[in-house]
């Protein structure tokens, strides 16, 4: 099989819940062409999901030597934020938004690292954008609230809190 036909069979493999049988066939798959991405790049997602944070960046940094692109530089950061890599993270997140400026998880990931560098008025920021790219964003309203709030802004808060409700009267937690 060429490494086209090895990514194939792996991910049926990794759809099916097979996640060892499939990364032997992602490795075959890469193993045959090291620069065959698509293999590389779900390598780093098999490892991000069994918490091996470490094998996980070793396979998108190799995917990010072929190419750039928002992908990878979001998946990156979502690592190094695990990994408590906060600048690192906050680079590749970064870089993503560059490409894309409506990435609204970047957003969202960006103002937990600013959150974690103990930087709120910068995490501020990035829930607002979060906010405006979409308004009915929950995680986006919460992790803003939560900022607001721990700063003692409290009026800024309600003013989220009543915009947000708006358009979703029912959700328990902000109300």
């Amino acid at each position: 099989m060429n490494e086209k036909q090895l990514y194939n069979e792996a991910l049926k493999q990794e759809k099916a819940g097979k996640l060892d049988a499939a990364v032997k066939l992602y490795l075959k798959s890469i193993q045959q062409n090291p620069a065959f991405r698509p293999a590389l790049m779900n390598l780093g997602a098999i490892h991000g999901k069994l918490r091996r944070p470490a094998q996980s960046i070793q396979y998108y940094e190799a995917a990010l030597k072929i190419q750039a692109d928002e992908a990878v530089h979001f998946n990156l950061g979502s690592e190094y934020y695990q990994s408590k890599k906060y600048d690192v993270a906050a680079a590749h997140l970064i870089a993503c938004l560059k490409i894309n400026a409506r990435f609204l998880r970047a957003h969202v990931l960006l103002a937990y690292v600013y959150e974690a560098r103990d930087l709120p008025d910068k995490a501020e920021i990035y829930f607002r954008n979060a906010l405006k790219i979409q308004p009915g964003s929950r995680i986006a309203v919460l992790g803003l609230l939560l900022n607001l709030s721990q700063r003692q802004m409290y009026r800024d808060g309600l003013k989220v809190c009543e915009a947000y409700l708006q358009t979703n009267p029912g959700d328990e937690t902000v109300l």
